[in-house]
């Protein structure tokens, strides 16, 4: 074999050998780690409702494979904390009896924590990893939440999706998008909330044991 010939083949050889190592983190018990940046809007009826923060997420991976073709995938747990999110809320007319209320707009500083993400990972392919997951949390902020005679303390519920696109044995981008719904559940005496929105998140994640 002529010495360009091995040498590519002993290339491709390590880029398949890489390529098949590359998501092994997911495909076995282990912990990931990871940060983001969001951007989130209302819909329908609150599409001029906007959202903008920052977090991070620990999490592990719980079992090993299970399932065939594309369904194959392994069940992961994770907890996310939100210590950065801004919420705009556009000016609110609330009606309270025979009496008019107009609300100025407003942004709100907000904290939250996510207890509850059960996800899913699909690993079949060798550098994405795409994953689907319920998610349900609470989130703290610096007044009634939207205006008028509301809470201060927020639920989220919700269901994601995304991947995770390995560059290293042990680190990923990582791309979601989420659906969720924000009510205070009624704990306050209004509960005007935001029936759905729609969240984009894009950060990094590591894998290790």
């Amino acid at each position: 074999m002529k010495p360009q010939l091995l040498l590519a083949f002993l290339l491709l050889s390590v880029c398949a050998a890489v390529a098949q190592d590359s998501i092994e983190t997911v495909r076995s018990p282990h912990w990931n780690y990871g940060i983001w940046a969001d951007y989130g809007n209302g819909l329908g009826t609150r599409s001029d409702v906007h959202i903008g923060g920052a977090g991070f997420r620990v999490g592990r991976v719980l079992t090993n494979e299970h399932g065939s073709n594309w369904m194959r995938g392994t069940f992961e747990y994770d907890i996310d904390l939100t210590p950065v999110e801004i919420y705009h809320f556009p000016k609110y007319t609330e009606y309270s009896g025979p009496y008019t209320i107009l609300w100025p707009s407003r942004n709100y500083y907000t904290g939250g924590l996510n207890p509850f993400v059960a996800k899913w990972n699909f690993t079949k392919g060798q550098k994405w990893v795409p994953y689907i997951a319920a998610e349900g949390g609470v989130v703290f902020s610096d007044g009634n939440m939207p205006q008028g005679d509301t809470a201060e303390t927020n639920f989220t519920s919700g269901a994601a999706f995304g991947a995770h696109r390995f560059v290293s044995d042990h680190g990923a981008w990582t791309f979601q998008g989420k659906v969720f719904h924000l009510s205070n559940a009624s704990i306050g005496n209004h509960n005007p909330g935001v029936n759905i929105a729609m969240q984009f998140k894009i950060g990094y994640t590591w894998f290790k044991k």
